[in-house]
């Protein structure tokens, strides 16, 4: 293979053989629990877990950063609304009163604290948009929940929900499928749901006990909920369909473990967590909008969060820092990520930087910013090794290299004009 000059300064990027379409663990550089992941975009992704952490990918999950949140409790949940905007909160810890609520205004690089309710245990957490969203907690661990609103970004909340008859009543996920309709799940086969945008909710039934309660609806009236029946109805887990808003529900068998979590792909194509009492456990695929349910190739046992992007692109993170990756990210197809002799110069950057191999020849650069969006796309065949990035502003960057043979490598590069 034709040798390229070999420039003065020298980036190494180490990395790993990834078949496309296989799960895949990555370097989260972490070894504590995870329990939630969400990603904006193909590129840029979020996870977080024990004592506050929160870990930020901007490559599709290629290389993982720890941010400083600040907090040290047990962060359960996070999504982002956008690039920049997003929310990790607390709860599901019995040792103490944690309802954590956290957020960012720049992509997760610094977190601030938000009041809610102080001194209860916290429960579900959703954001409609980067100002609408709710929180659920009460007053003990699996007690009757209570559910708050915010329209300000959470700087203020209103209590919406005050709970109902069952004090057992715990509130773990909500759901809305647009700005007015959504629903909220809870163990003992509880379904809340509202029609005018979380202001009022109203108390639906399964109609088992069913100890946990993942939840998905495709539209305002066809959904979702999973659960294992707990007390006299204990038995196999089911999973209940309802084509009619929730108000009648068709079981179906799964014969799995308790379904604590749902994440669709598609309409078709759905994940869901089959979990024991400690929350973790292994992941369960449908391929037909959830009628039948069968136990995916993934190597852990002990998992706690799914996520897909699209039906070729997933994640999922467990106990010991685990973030398994399905597929390649968007835009590099059936690529293989390569180990790679890379040469950028300079790195630091200031106008141009030059790229070049010793064992490839190239043919793509695509730069990413730290929001994962794909800033320049340079076609070496045609433009040659100099690429020009003096438009860009200061910051770190990350680039992806495609070889002429549909290999890839990655690295990042600080421009400083």
């Amino acid at each position: 293979m034709r040798k390229l000059i070999v420039l003065l300064f020298v980036v190494c990027v180490h990395a790993t053989i990834i078949q496309a379409q296989s799960w895949v663990k990555q370097n989260s550089n972490f070894n504590g629990v995870l329990t939630h992941i969400h990603f904006v975009n193909e590129n840029l992704g979020f996870a977080s877990g024990e004592s506050g952490t929160i870990l930020k990918t901007t490559d599709g999950g290629l290389t993982w950063s720890k941010k400083n949140t600040g907090d040290s409790t047990h962060l359960a949940l996070v999504q982002f609304v956008n690039a920049s905007i997003g929310y990790a909160s607390g709860g599901f810890d019995s040792s103490n009163m944690n309802t954590t609520l956290i957020k960012t205004t720049d992509g997760g690089e610094t977190w601030t604290s938000l009041s809610v309710e102080p001194d209860k245990c916290g429960g579900g957490m959703y954001f409609i948009n980067a100002d609408t969203g709710f929180y659920a907690y009460a007053d003990v661990l699996f007690g009757n929940s209570f559910i708050a609103k915010t329209t300000n970004g959470g700087n203020t909340w209103t209590e919406v929900y005050d709970g109902d008859n069952d004090s057992n009543v715990w509130i773990s996920h909500f759901f809305f499928v647009d700005a007015q309709n959504g629903y909220a799940s809870a163990n003992q086969g509880h379904l809340l749901k509202t029609t005018d945008g979380g202001n009022n909710w109203t108390v639906m039934h399964v109609g088992r006990r069913l100890w946990g309660s993942a939840l998905w609806f495709f539209n305002a009236d066809t959904g979702l909920v999973g659960g294992h029946p707990s007390g006299s109805n204990s038995g196999q887990s089911g999973v209940f369909r309802t084509n009619n808003g929730g108000n009648s529900w068709t079981e179906i068998n799964t014969g799995n473990n308790m379904l604590f979590k749902f994440n669709f792909a598609s309409r078709q194509i759905g994940y869901g967590l089959e979990v024991d009492q400690t929350g973790k456990g292994i992941l369960v695929k449908t391929t037909n909008g959830g009628d039948s349910w069968s136990n995916d190739n993934i190597p852990s046992q002990q998992l706690r969060g799914v996520h897909f992007i699209n039906p070729s692109r997933g994640y999922a993170v467990g106990d010991s820092g685990a973030i398994y990756a399905y597929g390649m990210p968007v835009g590099m197809g059936d690529y293989k990520l390569i180990e790679s002799d890379l040469n950028i110069f300079p790195n630091p950057a200031h106008n141009y930087v030059q790229i070049s191999s010793e064992k490839h020849n190239l043919s793509m650069v695509n730069v990413f910013d730290y929001t994962g969006r794909k800033v320049i796309t340079h076609d070496i065949k045609k433009h040659g090794y100099s690429i020009d990035i003096s438009m860009l502003p200061n910051g770190i960057y990350t680039y992806h290299v495609i070889t002429v043979d549909n290999k890839i490598a990655n690295g990042k590069i600080l421009i400083n004009h």
